[in-house]
């Protein structure tokens, strides 16, 4: 019985003795109960908004039971007390009733206690708190060739006085600027190096201790590539297109404005890049004087890289040229084969469309000193009427209006003859007349009496003609 009683007694130390020797991560023992909270040291991230504590901050047992935790300085979290579960061993403060949490930059301690069947165990930890580096580029997002060689940054920051580390790319920026009142500035940052395309700016800041921010990143772009434009057709201004003019080209940024300036006058709205080229219609340009003119083209990537402007100069004319034929001859048997058109023309070094009966030289002729000729052959046209022209358009387009004539093709010859020819004697010389028949009518018919010509020769009427003449002064004898 006393041996009982002393073996009791001495179990009953052993286990105050247990208790009080574990200080502040403690387990208790016996036979059926064990009591234990281990807590680890952490590190967590300073909040830019509530959020819940991790699941796994120690171990502990037994399971099932809550453990009530301390934080000191009660500022450094908010709320600074919560309740975590002991769950398969493990301390478990994502489900806190208390929570979500607001945890500041200051490193902080936790403590708690964990109890079952009257036993208590007691933990503590250290909680080193990260800080948080937001940034926000503000004076360029990105990067063209205005600013490529004087780059600026700018964003905010938890550790005033500490150095914020600033890499573009592959460029480590240096020195590295120094957070201020929760900001920071870097300028003068040359980044002409990169190449052109998505560039990623990536932050970090320590504080006084060395703990690392988590890294805040954002991607630029790098564009320095200027954008193109030219005016591919740009015709002349004619009588006929000035109150409808159309202008096009190509271009580098699809979807992106051409600006389009004709003599002053521009389209509403511009037309936009697609598919690489541009096209204006239907721009009246009737205000315009006649003379030159200046078309320039402009266009702008995304970006604010500007295309050298593109430009060209046209000419304004809305005077119609002329053209005329000088009396066309018709056509026999003596000029068909080199027949001759000729005229007058106002567009000097400019062709001059001839055609007879729908032939056309070849080359056609070229108005030179306001005059034009040709020669062709046209023996192959049917004999009758003969439609001749002239064309001629000048450098803007302008058509003169037609010069057109019509002439007769006859390649059969002529016939004449002597129906009445008396011999001469003393009473008809002085009035001697002589006439016939023949083919062409409105046509001389050339009379010969032994030497002596009827002046004006007789003209064939009704396919009949008549002359006298006086022959006195011709001799006796055979005519």
């Amino acid at each position: 019985m006393v041996v009982r009683l002393l073996k009791n007694v001495f179990l009953l130390l052993l286990s105050i003795l247990l208790i009080t020797s574990c200080g502040d991560n403690a387990a208790f023992v016996d036979e059926d109960i064990q009591v234990a909270l281990e807590l680890e040291n952490l590190n967590l991230n300073t909040s830019d908004g509530p959020q819940n504590l991790p699941s796994n901050m120690g171990t502990c047992s037994p399971s099932g039971t809550p453990i009530v935790l301390n934080a000191s300085p009660s500022s450094s979290i908010t709320p600074s007390q919560m309740t975590c579960d002991c769950s398969s061993g493990i301390v478990d403060c994502s489900s806190a009733p208390e929570g979500p949490f607001i945890i500041s930059s200051i490193d902080f301690s936790l403590s708690g206690s964990i109890s079952d069947s009257g036993l208590t165990a007691n933990g503590s930890a250290d909680i080193n708190v990260n800080p948080i580096v937001a940034v926000n580029i503000s004076s360029a997002t990105d990067i063209i060739p205005g600013n490529e060689t004087n780059f600026s940054l700018s964003g905010t920051c938890s550790e005033d006085g500490e150095m914020v580390q600033i890499l573009i790319g592959s460029i480590s920026v240096s020195p590295s600027p120094a957070c201020i009142s929760g900001g920071w500035t870097s300028t003068g940052i040359n980044v002409s190096s990169l190449p052109d395309g998505p560039v990623i700016v990536s932050i970090n800041h320590a504080d006084s201790e060395g703990d690392t921010a988590v890294d805040s990143t954002i991607t630029i772009n790098k564009d320095t590539t200027p954008a193109n434009v030219l005016i591919t057709n740009a015709p002349d201004v004619n009588a006929t297109n000035s109150s409808s003019y159309s202008v096009s080209g190509t271009c580098s940024e699809n979807d992106e404005e051409v600006i389009i300036s004709v003599g002053g006058i521009s389209p509403a709205p511009q037309p936009i890049c697609s598919s690489g080229t541009w096209n204006v219609n239907g721009l009246v340009l009737t205000s315009l004087p006649e003379g030159t003119q200046q078309i320039t083209a402009d266009h702008t990537d995304t970006y604010g890289n500007a295309a050298t402007q593109a430009s060209t100069s046209i000419t304004i004319d809305r005077t119609p040229p002329t053209v005329t034929l000088s009396s066309p001859s018709n056509i026999g048997q003596a000029n068909a084969s080199n027949y001759v058109v000729n005229g007058t023309c106002s567009e000097n070094g400019q062709a001059v469309s001839v055609s007879v009966g729908g032939i056309s030289p070849s080359p056609q002729p070229i108005c030179n000193s306001g005059t034009f000729t040709t020669n062709l052959d046209v023996t192959s046209l049917s004999d009758g009427n003969v439609l001749v022209t002239a064309d001629q358009t000048d450098s803007a387009g302008n058509q003169a209006i037609q010069a057109s004539a019509s002439v007769t093709k006859d390649m059969n010859g002529p016939s004449v003859s002597i129906s009445s020819a008396p011999a001469i004697n003393l009473s008809n010389q002085a009035n001697y007349t002589i006439s016939g028949a023949c083919s062409e009518n409105g046509l001389e018919v050339t009379i010969d009496i032994g030497g002596i010509a009827p002046s004006p020769q007789p003209t064939c009427t009704s396919s009949a003609w008549s002359a006298t003449v006086n022959a006195t002064s011709l001799s006796e004898g055979a005519i």
